[in-house]
């Protein structure tokens, strides 16, 4: 009879493998903006000395949350890097790799519309410089 436990896998093992069970149905950007808000908490992970997904607690998971609400951000920002490790560690306890519970304590604040965008103007020269720049990228799907 096979074993079929999941493997013991480090935060940043079991953050590739969500981006790449992801990859199929998300933009690229949308899977970079992941990984970037992954690596926070892998870093996090990595700097409090958790080497495995079965090490992580409910509580180291409330004292990740409290840094992060600390760190001066944005609230959208804040919201979306909370979404994204609070949806992530939904599926690592699904899966079995993480104790269940852990995602719990992650709290995704509510953000009023008001704040989804930026009231930052650009001075013309600049907002020019982005326009041309916007208009002749290689990365756009139409020119």
């Amino acid at each position: 009879m096979s074993d079929n436990r999941p493997p013991d896998l480090s935060p940043s093992e079991a953050a590739q493998r969500w981006l790449d069970k992801r990859s199929v149905s998300l933009a690229e950007q949308t899977l970079t903006n992941y990984g970037y808000r992954l690596k926070v908490f892998t870093d996090w992970c990595y700097s409090e000395g958790i080497e495995s997904m079965q090490d992580l607690t409910p509580w180291l998971i409330d004292e990740f949350d409290a840094k992060r609400k600390g760190d001066e951000m944005a609230p959208i920002s804040l919201a979306n890097h909370q979404k994204t490790v609070k949806s992530w560690l939904e599926w690592a306890e699904e899966v079995g790799i993480a104790p269940e519970g852990v995602a719990s304590p992650i709290e995704v604040p509510d953000v009023e519309r008001s704040q989804h965008v930026s009231n930052l103007k650009l001075d013309q020269e600049t907002g020019l410089e982005l326009l041309k720049e916007f208009r002749s990228g290689s990365d756009r799907a139409t020119k």
